[in-house]
């Protein structure tokens, strides 16, 4: 059975960078800024009151395996920046700062800004996918993302729900985009409520359909065959 190692430091970072040794920015290149480097800076009032304590080290976050511990090759998982999304900080004390977003909402927001940088846009998806996709119960989702709309931390697009839509026709699911931290509002804003309708009332007034096969017959295959090609 494998074990997962853990060792503690009494020193920590307090702050870091990116930057290269020309100045650049380059996020494969993390460097940090130890609390031991301006201890001694400090006014002894505080030195004095600085309580001892140990501080878990990331070892896979430093070392990508034993091998690389061993010979001192920092290449662990906080070197590795393909695939990943930047989360600004200031958003993450903004989730923390308001009771009512917390670390799940920190969590769905930063779930959102991942799917809209893959997918170079707008996330669409029903609440049935976000569930799977997230691991958070339809309640709780829908709550959380109404309460992300009202601190204008994204953009819904409130598609029109049409229930006991006829086989085969699909209609876009709600769309997600994610505000930049700037745009966030301390107090709740109205969030637009879904509209229900008919599929009769849907496609009167002119609602579009994702896809629609539902006109689409059994046997149109055989008229392929008379194509000469």
């Amino acid at each position: 059975m494998s074990t997962i190692r853990v060792f503690s430091r009494s020193d920590f970072p307090i702050s870091y960078n990116y930057y290269d040794e020309y100045g650049h920015i380059d996020y494969t290149l993390p460097s940090w800024r130890m609390f031991s480097e301006i201890r001694g800076v400090l006014p002894e009032e505080i030195r004095n009151n600085v309580r001892a304590r140990k501080i878990n080290f990331p070892i896979r976050g430093i070392y990508y395996d034993e091998e690389c511990e061993r010979e001192n090759i920092e290449n662990g998982y906080f070197y590795i920046t393909a695939n990943t999304t930047e989360i600004h900080i200031n958003t993450f004390i903004f989730c923390m700062k308001h009771s009512d977003i917390g670390v799940v909402g920190f969590y769905l927001y930063s779930f959102f800004k991942s799917m809209n940088g893959y997918f170079g846009g707008e996330y669409n998806s029903p609440i049935e996918q976000l569930v799977v996709n997230t691991g958070i119960k339809s309640t709780k989702l829908s709550e959380v993302i109404k309460t992300l709309e009202a601190h204008n931390m994204i953009t819904n697009s409130h598609n029109t729900f049409v229930p006991g839509l006829s086989k085969g026709k699909t209609i876009p699911a709600n769309g997600y985009r994610t505000l930049d931290s700037s745009q966030f509002t301390d107090s709740r804003r109205e969030v637009d409520v879904r509209k229900v309708m008919s599929q009769a009332t849907y496609e009167k007034t002119g609602g579009k359909y994702l896809y629609d096969d539902s006109s689409i017959e059994d046997d149109d295959d055989d008229e392929m065959n008379d194509l000469p090609f």
